[in-house]
């Protein structure tokens, strides 16, 4: 009788089997980065892997510790489209390959994750006078996440944890503010994401973000081909998700990352990537711990 009980709580509230309930973060809000020539359109593809590791006491036997490790790797399609002379519609869409590895578990999933369309307005841009020594410009931007990618993928026929599944089943609304200043060959980018997460038919609510990075950059041309190397800090905040109206335990946190990188622009062609390393970090109520992030990109301005 009690085992039926319990098979019948399974059934109702859909919770997700796992040695240890708690999951590096799959939803993170993709950065614009340092943006070419605003009035050309361009496309490419992203890659990007992050890393956590996990630990959380078992809910049997406290003295036991539990550790795994999460792998999300991202394949994106991202293009920006010059619309009109001040306003431009960026794209993107991802492809996902996650893994956990947990004690002598593993979960797997792969698949086409949520697609993003983002409306940016230039309201500022003085880079167009070749005699000026000093240029800025500012951009806001407004955009939707449609549900594309599946959240309902299953392992041994019980639900995968939210944060393992390509999509997320809800729609969400980012906000972004991109400021760049140059004096002759050295920049500062700026930029600001705030993303509105809503509400899957599963009554799961992922935590609303806040990004925010400003990057150093140096420009250095030799030939044909212009090198734009950039050092900067970011910091990321994401409220806990709630499960059925109610707050999910280990989820949200904040983590502040040194990054590095590097753009390298030879005629239409741009090939740059970047590693970013958290020197400051608090995730899952301490239970996630953050790993260095790599990121590659290549794109084609036309």
């Amino acid at each position: 009788m009690y085992m039926m009980q319990v098979i019948l709580l399974l059934a109702i509230f859909e919770v997700p089997l796992q040695a240890c309930d708690l999951c590096g973060c799959s939803a993170s809000n993709p950065s614009m980065g340092i943006l070419p020539a605003f009035r050309k359109h361009f496309t490419g593809f992203r890659y990007q892997r992050r890393s956590f590791n996990t630990a959380h006491p078992h809910t049997v036997d406290l003295t036991e510790q539990l550790s795994g490790k999460d792998n999300f790797q991202s394949v994106e399609w991202f293009s920006r489209f010059a619309v009109h002379e001040n306003w431009q519609l960026f794209v993107n869409v991802p492809f996902h390959f996650f893994n956990r590895s947990e004690e002598a578990l593993s979960y797997s999933t792969k698949g086409i994750g949520d697609i993003s369309l983002i409306a940016m307005i230039l309201l500022l841009d003085n880079t167009k006078d070749p005699t000026r020594s000093l240029t800025h410009a500012l951009q806001l931007g407004m955009g939707v996440k449609a549900p594309v990618g599946h959240y309902t993928l299953r392992q041994d026929g019980f639900l995968i944890h939210p944060n393992l599944q390509p999509g997320t089943g809800t729609w969400d609304f980012p906000f972004s503010a991109l400021y760049t200043i140059r004096f002759k060959k050295w920049g500062l980018n700026t930029e600001t994401q705030y993303r509105i997460n809503g509400r899957n038919n599963l009554k799961y609510d992922f935590g609303n973000s806040l990004f925010v990075a400003g990057r150093l950059f140096y420009w250095y041309s030799a030939g044909d081909i212009t090198f734009l190397p950039q050092a900067g800090i970011q910091w990321e905040h994401r409220s806990k998700d709630r499960r059925n109206n109610l707050s999910d335990p280990y989820t949200g946190g904040k983590q502040s990352q040194l990054v590095l990188g590097f753009d390298m622009y030879y005629k239409n062609f741009v090939f740059g990537a970047s590693w970013s390393n958290p020197v400051n970090q608090h995730l899952g109520e301490g239970m996630v711990t953050a790993l260095p992030a790599l990121t590659g990109r290549l794109r084609y301005l036309f």
